[in-house]
């Protein structure tokens, strides 16, 4: 018989965005340890910053999700966010975990549709501690709710898990 005796790999994904930021942290894809949402009203880069290094002290992931983006093409996410993600992923490294980036399309893709509330609920069905944090679709005159990026980054985070098991189903060509 064999035991495996690795342990699942641990992620933590982040979403900033212009309020605050959105967090996950997953123990393997169907085990969620953390999450919540981190308001920074003034010195919003700065607290995020600190914040993230928080959890990855008090964490230890394995690998920090951020959103990956085309610079040419990405015009849904401010400069300040952009710029916020690459300080994320140079972050990585320095708390022993490996950055990796997921796209948009690819959650879109994994979640079969194009709308961020219906994604959300998905994840709160598939995570059902997180379903009070779930907010209800926006409304085109609202707003968009802050939690909506708790949903954003456990969302980042199953779909790294997604992607990485389909690259390691497929054999090598």
């Amino acid at each position: 018989m064999n035991h495996s005796s690795r342990r699942p790999v641990s992620v933590l994904a982040v979403d900033p965005a212009s309020r605050g930021l959105g967090y996950a942290l997953l123990d393997g894809p169907d085990r969620l340890i953390d999450w919540g949402f981190r308001n920074a009203r003034e010195r919003k880069d700065a607290q995020s910053i600190a914040y993230l290094k928080a959890l990855m002290i008090n964490y230890t992931p394995d690998i920090l999700v951020v959103e990956a983006f085309d610079p040419d093409k990405n015009f849904h996410r401010s400069p300040r966010v952009r710029n916020l993600l690459n300080v994320f992923a140079s972050m990585a490294p320095k708390y022993g975990a490996r950055c990796e980036r997921v796209s948009r399309v690819a959650v879109r893709d994994v979640f079969t549709c194009n709308n961020k509330y219906r994604i959300a609920t998905k994840l709160a069905r598939a995570f059902p501690e997180t379903k009070p944090s779930c907010p209800p679709e926006r409304k085109i005159w609202l707003a968009e709710d802050p939690r909506i990026n708790i949903f954003d980054a456990l969302a980042l985070g199953c779909t790294y898990y997604a992607v990485a098991e389909e690259s390691r189903r497929k054999p090598n060509t």
